[in-house]
């Protein structure tokens, strides 16, 4: 991703500015080399870091919490199924 140079990678999944505007954001595992497993995704929301170590647009870091909020309530809310009942 260094291609794209700093300044684009700063707004890259800018989960942080999305959340700060009161936009619903969700998770994704559909990344251009995945998928990937939503934990990877979640860890990727929280340290911005990528597996060679190099910092993708610090500004746009999210808490633990707010990462497993947009990858599970979120994400039912984006495909109409957050008032489904959990099976017992």
């Amino acid at each position: 991703m260094p291609f794209y140079g700093d300044h684009r990678l700063e707004w890259m999944f800018a989960r942080r500015s999305l959340l700060d505007h009161g936009i619903i954001a969700t998770g994704a595992t559909d990344y251009p080399p995945g998928p990937f497993k939503p934990l990877l995704g979640i860890h990727s929301c929280v340290t911005r870091v990528d597996s060679d170590g190099r910092l993708w647009g610090a500004s746009q870091n999210i808490s633990v919490e707010e990462a497993f909020k947009i990858y599970t309530i979120n994400g039912a809310y984006a495909s109409f199924e957050k008032d489904i009942n959990k099976v017992n």
